[in-house]
């Protein structure tokens, strides 16, 4: 207190500037990458790429055309670790044709559903190399294949799993970085140190007929 702290009664900084700044880019980064993925586009926040889907024509993989007699449920994927093999398969079977042979084709989903496929793979002895490699930053890849597998924050909790070109998934912002540009200035009329942060952000796919979804229930 004695060291850090400045002395007198009318501070015109914040002690520990850097780390509540540092504090602050950390927050909005995980509130924004949550808005891109599950963002409704009501009360100021972005429409999100799920929101996106659900009104685009997007094919849905989870039904009996795609070998899905039952739905599967995240709890069944935890308990019945041959679904992660499954499942897996069903993207690599059904992803379109046309977009397989790019190198920045990709399932998304959430951390928690990583976690599930990730496991269940180890349960049934899948020891690929293209399974490992990776899976410590939540990303692996079908063997015999370039498709990759990601897990993301902004997904948490939703249990569905979004597939196609990365490139497709598009993210805008009227300047590049800007949601790490912000201010820390003290406003005199108030006597106090405010903090703001403004920038727009928007995304949209490309093409929906590229892309695939898998729905999942929590049980």
């Amino acid at each position: 207190m004695q060291t850090q702290l400045t002395a007198g009664s009318m501070p015109t900084t914040i002690p520990f500037e850097q780390v509540y700044a540092e504090q602050k880019v950390a927050s909005i980064q995980k509130a924004l990458e949550t808005a891109i993925w599950t963002g409704t586009g009501s009360s100021g926040s972005i429409t999100g790429f799920a929101s996106i889907f659900n009104t685009a024509s997007v094919t849905d993989l989870n039904d009996a055309a795609f070998n899905w007699a039952t739905d599967l449920t995240f709890a069944t994927l935890q308990s019945t670790p041959s679904n992660a093999i499954k499942l897996l398969n069903t993207f690599e079977t059904y992803l379109p044709a046309d977009i397989k042979g790019y190198d920045d084709v990709a399932i998304f989903c959430g951390i928690d559903v990583f976690t599930a496929i990730k496991q269940g793979l180890v349960a049934e002895n899948y020891f690929n190399i293209s399974y490992l490699n990776g899976v410590e930053n939540y990303e692996l890849t079908l063997p015999g294949s370039n498709i990759k597998l990601y897990g993301v924050n902004g997904l948490n909790g939703e249990y569905d799993l979004y597939a196609g070109r990365t490139s497709h998934f598009v993210f805008g912002t009227d300047l590049l970085n800007e949601e790490e540009r912000f201010e820390i200035f003290y406003a005199k009329e108030a006597d106090e140190v405010r903090f703001v942060a403004e920038f727009k952000a928007g995304v949209q796919i490309a093409f929906p007929d590229q892309t695939r979804r898998f729905m999942m229930t929590a049980s």
